[in-house]
């Protein structure tokens, strides 16, 4: 064991991340999809949290066919552990990047033909074939082919040399609502397009819209290929899908106690004294902070587990603390486990729960545990 994982291992605060969990989130949605239909897993901004390597190794093993990613350096990540899946860069890439994603085999986004001529000289350059992925701006605003030129531009890009068209797709801006009106446009004038692209005789390999509100809502957005993210790791967009998937949390963010104290009524707790003590009080102090991605807004708003009772966070989260009341707990000592996101025996507090608590979207509670905190895998090739 080196010396860095002898320090990471020092540390009682760690995100415990379960890849049969996520084997098990691809296989229900190989279920949902069918299997004529391939499932590109995102695994962008490292596996929104959970880690990029070890996650794309746990899709691969269940079935994906492609990995997305956000950014070159995170499919360069991939490609140099040795994974050779289709990778696809979802965001635009600046020009300096260019040569990077050719040279380690990664398919590009192309939401311009003026961009797309730039890959074909880079391409033609480095003596490879790009494989580009045309991206079509229905609806979400922020990158693509506008929807009244795309067909045109597209034929521009499909004829440039040394640029082989793979697919063509869009992306959905509220598909976690079901009979979205905004959806339903989208994709009605998505598959137009695709019509269109098919009458001129461009007929990519993929074509895609689903990403995971339209894989569990709309079956008709499955098409060639479909790009769950959220869902992989056992989170759901929105709850009212939790009846139409099984998925398992794969993440849990622990810790421990390290300081007990009683303290009396009267007594300001954190900075700002943003919490007195109502009557006398059993408080214990944690080594986490909103610097590991435990969300300052979670301050005097949340609960954790210990001993198998919720407790309140009290005072405000700290950089590298919180403080928590511990009166109710039992035999409560130094050492003891202390759940901020997962189960723990009876007790379960979900990614969609912290982030009602600190107002704002699931998302980001996954994505913002930092790198300083450890990650400890389980379930992996049967371990």
């Amino acid at each position: 064991m080196s010396a860095p994982d002898r320090l990471t291992e020092l540390r009682s605060t760690r995100a415990v991340v379960d890849l049969s969990a996520v084997e098990h989130n691809v296989s229900r949605i190989r279920d949902l999809i069918g299997g004529r239909t391939e499932l590109l897993a995102v695994v962008k901004a490292d596996a929104y949290g959970h880690g990029a390597v070890p996650v794309a190794r746990a899709c691969e093993r269940a079935g994906a066919a492609a990995l997305g990613v956000a950014m070159v350096e995170e499919g360069i990540e991939l490609r140099r552990v040795g994974i050779r899946l289709p990778i696809l860069v979802q965001c635009c890439v600046a020009e300096r990047e260019i040569d990077a994603a050719l040279e380690h085999g990664l398919m590009l986004t192309v939401g311009s033909s003026d961009f797309a001529e730039r890959i074909s000289q880079g391409a033609l350059a480095a003596g490879v074939t790009a494989v580009v992925h045309a991206d079509i701006d229905t609806g979400m605003g922020r990158i693509g082919f506008a929807a009244e030129t795309a067909v045109r531009e597209i034929e521009r890009v499909n004829r440039l040399p040394g640029v082989m068209l793979d697919g063509v797709y869009t992306h959905f801006s509220s598909s976690e609502i079901e009979n979205d009106s905004f959806t339903l446009n989208q994709l009605q004038l998505f598959k137009k397009l695709v019509s269109e692209l098919a009458e001129c005789g461009i007929r990519p390999s993929r074509v895609h819209a689903a990403n995971s509100g339209g894989v569990i809502n709309y079956p008709e957005s499955h098409l060639d290929m479909v790009r769950p993210g959220l869902i992989l790791y056992g989170i759901y967009p929105h709850p009212a899908l939790k009846n139409k998937i099984d998925l398992k949390p794969a993440l849990r963010f622990v810790t421990a106690i390290v300081f007990l104290k009683d303290v009396l009524a009267g007594t300001p707790l954190g900075y700002g004294q943003t919490f007195v003590a109502s009557r006398r009080m059993k408080v214990a102090t944690v080594n986490v902070g909103y610097a590991d991605g435990y969300p300052w807004r979670l301050s005097n708003n949340a609960k954790v587990i210990v001993r198998d009772v919720l407790v309140p966070v009290v005072g405000r989260v700290s950089m590298d603390q919180l403080l928590i009341d511990v009166s109710g707990v039992n035999e409560v000592a130094l050492g003891d486990r202390v759940t901020l996101l997962g189960r723990d025996e009876s007790q379960c507090i979900t990614a969609e729960e912290m982030a009602v608590w600190a107002g704002t979207i699931p998302y980001e509670i996954a994505c913002g545990i930092s790198k300083r905190v450890p990650r400890e895998y389980r379930g992996e090739q049967g371990t």
